[in-house]
């Protein structure tokens, strides 16, 4: 979509070289990977002593984005799992514009960046920010529900508003 965007994988190559890190992408964001590209993520992982898993959602801005389900995939949660069995520590990077349930993302992942709705040049950012050469000082304008007794929403017939329009 963005012909000159940097991805995280081409960011980590230009903050540390394409020799520091080893890439593999196998999961799709639907949550899907084949048997032979998770155990080859697993073993991946398990050669290294910090992995960065990098999730979220689809493009949805630029198409309709109702979900009626704010769950992240499945497939994504069971992929941190796998890795984090693997005793390497897991830098989950969650890309998406809204909170969604994180399920077991976070009782296996060391870390969780948030990084929202990216640009064209979010791997760069992102890849600046796991190896701190920069140190992201916002603060998160939303929160995101442990489950899905606790989303927030607004609905203005249970408040006793009158939405007619006039």
């Amino acid at each position: 979509m963005f012909p000159h965007g940097v991805s995280v994988r081409k960011g980590l190559e230009n903050v540390v070289g394409n020799d520091s890190f080893t890439y593999f992408n196998g999961l799709l964001p639907n949550g899907s990977i084949s048997d032979a590209n998770m155990a080859k993520a697993v073993k991946l992982a398990g050669q290294h002593k910090y992995t960065v898993a990098v999730i979220g959602e689809s493009s949805y801005t630029e198409k309709p984005g109702d979900i009626d389900d704010p769950a992240l995939p499945e497939g994504q949660g069971k992929f941190v799992e796998a890795l984090a069995a693997t005793y390497t520590k897991v830098i989950v990077v969650l890309f998406g514009g809204r909170p969604r349930l994180l399920g077991p993302i976070p009782d296996h992942a060391a870390a969780i960046i948030d990084g929202m709705l990216p640009c064209e040049l979010s791997g760069q950012a992102m890849a600046e920010i796991l190896y701190s050469d920069v140190n992201p000082r916002g603060k998160l304008p939303i929160t995101y529900p442990k489950d899905s007794a606790n989303r927030s929403y607004y609905e203005p017939w249970q408040s006793g508003e009158d939405t007619n329009c006039q």
